[in-house]
């Protein structure tokens, strides 16, 4: 009965980038000037047992609006590993542009906002116990990469300037 209460436990953390004294890392937006608003902005956590094999669990959690802008608050998240396990966890956020873009990897793609955190080192907890906090976490601002069309006009333009001075 205890290797099965055992091979059945879980880690779990608080995935909320506000916590009253302990983490305060609203996400901005373009410029990095106001602060990034909901619900069309969305927050993901990203998880792994080695920094460079992260992957998302758990649902998108918007973005607030009005007083809570820049912050999401999506409780407590369940984590496929024992209470004690040290893992690495991201945040990603990116516009969802009215549910087009359903992940990060297709905000990224498809030239939509879109930005990461640090990685932070964390040591989850089983329940009952308190999960841990995302202290550390940074704030961070999104940004987009323009269309090819944008690119491929400002390279054009360049290239007419080039000429034009050799003449």
């Amino acid at each position: 009965m205890i290797a099965t209460g055992a091979a059945l436990a879980q880690g779990q953390l608080n995935f909320a980038n506000i916590v009253v004294g302990a983490v305060d890392a609203p996400i901005y937006d373009l410029g990095g000037m106001t602060k990034a608003e909901g619900p069309d902005i969305v927050a993901q956590l990203y998880w792994g047992t080695e920094a460079d094999s992260l992957a998302p669990v758990g649902a998108a959690e918007p973005l607030k609006s009005g007083a809570g802008t820049g912050y999401f608050l999506g409780g407590s998240r369940t984590l496929p590993v024992p209470g004690g396990t040290s893992v690495y966890v991201q945040v990603k956020a990116w516009e969802t542009k009215g549910g087009t873009y359903t992940s990060y990897e297709s905000a990224m793609s498809g030239f939509a906002k879109y930005g990461e955190s640090n990685i932070l080192q964390l040591t989850v907890t089983e329940a009952p116990d308190t999960p841990p906090d995302l202290v550390g976490l940074e704030s961070f601002s999104l940004t987009v990469i323009p269309e090819p069309s944008t690119i491929a006009l400002g390279l054009l333009g360049a290239a007419a300037l080039l000429l034009r001075r050799r003449k």
